[in-house]
């Protein structure tokens, strides 16, 4: 795991990948209000989350395509949320 990186960030940064998908569940359901505001918060939170853990921009070097991109939107997200959670199950010694 990078230097300075905490557990809690992580798991943060995990909840907020999560809503992506949940999100396009959303969308597949003819949500599509609901779908966009959960994409919008989803990626503010992950901008305000990096500001503050500037860390998780040296350990995750294409988060911020993907947001810029809108690739997180369709699978970006859960390549991201694997690799989360390798980095959690390291920081966690399994």
């Amino acid at each position: 795991m990078a230097d300075g990186v905490d557990v809690a960030a992580l798991e943060q940064l995990g909840v907020l990948l999560w809503r992506f998908g949940t999100a396009n569940d959303a969308q597949d359901r003819s949500y599509l209000d609901e779908a966009r505001d959960l994409r919008r918060r989803a990626a503010e939170g992950i901008r305000e989350l990096v500001a503050e853990q500037p860390q998780l921009a040296e350990l995750f070097p294409t988060l911020a395509w993907e947001l810029e991109s809108g690739h997180i939107e369709g699978f970006g997200w859960s390549n991201l949320l694997d690799a989360v959670e390798r980095e959690l199950a390291a920081a966690r010694g399994g």
